[in-house]
C-alpha cells in the first residue's frame, strides 16, 4: 500500500525576498529542490564550498534533487543572517 505524500511548502527566505515552492508529490518536490538550487547557484550562493559540499554541488549540477536538497539545507543551517530555507506542511482541508 502506497503511503500518502504530505504536501510541502518549501520557502527560501532571502535578503532580496522570499521564494515559495509547493510540492504536491515526490516528483514536484525534486523539481522544487532543483529549482531553488539553480536560483541560488545563479546568485553565486555556492562560491565557497568545503567538506562534502563540492560533491553535493556536482551532483545537483547533474540533476540530483537529493544533492540539491542536502546542499540547500546544510547551507541554510550555517545561520546566514538573511538567508535560509524552511519546509512547512500546509493544512489542506
Amino acid at each position: 500500500m502506497a503511503t500518502e505524500y504530505k504536501i510541502k511548502l518549501i520557502t527560501w527566505r532571502g535578503k532580496h525576498g522570499d521564494v515559495h515552492v509547493i510540492a504536491r508529490d515526490v516528483k514536484e518536490e525534486g523539481r522544487a529542490w532543483l529549482y531553488l538550487f539553480k536560483l541560488m547557484d545563479g546568485n553565486h550562493f555556492y562560491d565557497c564550498l568545503d567538506g562534502d559540499e563540492p560533491a553535493a554541488y556536482e551532483a545537483a549540477k547533474k540533476g540530483s534533487a537529493k544533492g540539491a536538497a542536502w546542499l540547500l539545507l546544510i547551507r541554510s543551517d550555517m545561520g546566514a543572517e538573511y538567508e535560509g530555507i524552511t519546509v512547512d506542511y500546509p493544512m489542506v482541508p
